[in-house]
């Protein structure tokens, strides 16, 4: 007689993916709690030290010509938050847009770079995703450096920040979903901040 065919097997059940719960005092911020800045702040900054900063810039990209190495010595001067006080004064003082001055003076990778320095953090990211989703494609290469290393708060930060017609979900939806489902419902996953916090290190 014929051997009896083996019942199949019944496919085990996919396991669900519970994520561990990170206790209270091993979460940590990003980054870590006195981190080497790049740049160090002014030790004695005021009111008066950021009017005589915007001044500088001011003079720096008036008339014609431009003083670039004027430009690199404020930016290289100050930490980002006395940047801020100081954009915010030149503003005030002069009427005038410092990022759009910035954009008119200088060109190519200068421009980049230095316009970079005296954008708010969250205004920065934002830039970064709309380069990484303008014209024809986008860039996974862009998107995934700057999506996938933020925290939560400073994925909020970036979507506040964004100044296009649509909400950041949707353009970064409308660029990616065709053709890349899963890789577009990870960056939406990401930006509506289901991420876990940082853990012990």
């Amino acid at each position: 007689p014929e051997p009896e065919e083996a019942a199949p097997e019944e496919p085990a059940e996919e396991e669900k993916y519970e994520p561990k719960e990170i206790p209270a005092s091993q979460i940590h911020e990003q980054p870590l709690p006195n981190p080497r800045p790049s740049i160090e702040p002014c030790a004695e900054f005021n009111d008066e030290v950021a009017k005589k900063a915007a001044k500088i810039l001011r003079e720096a990209m008036k008339g014609l010509g431009t003083n670039e190495k004027k430009i690199i010595n404020v930016t290289n001067g100050y930490s980002h938050s006395q940047r801020m006080v100081i954009l915010e004064t030149f503003n005030k003082e002069y009427k005038r847009d410092l990022i759009k001055d910035l954009k008119s003076e200088l060109s190519g990778k200068f421009e980049k770079l230095c316009v970079g320095f005296w954008l708010s953090v969250g205004r920065y990211d934002a830039e970064q995703i709309n380069e990484a989703v303008d014209g024809l494609g986008f860039s996974t290469k862009i998107l995934n450096e700057v999506i996938c290393t933020r925290t939560n708060e400073q994925l909020k930060d970036m979507q506040e920040a964004w100044w296009k017609g649509k909400s950041m979900i949707d353009r970064i939806k409308d660029e990616t979903t065709k053709g890349h489902g899963n890789y577009a419902t990870l960056l939406v996953s990401l930006l509506e901040g289901e991420r876990q916090p940082n853990g012990p290190v």
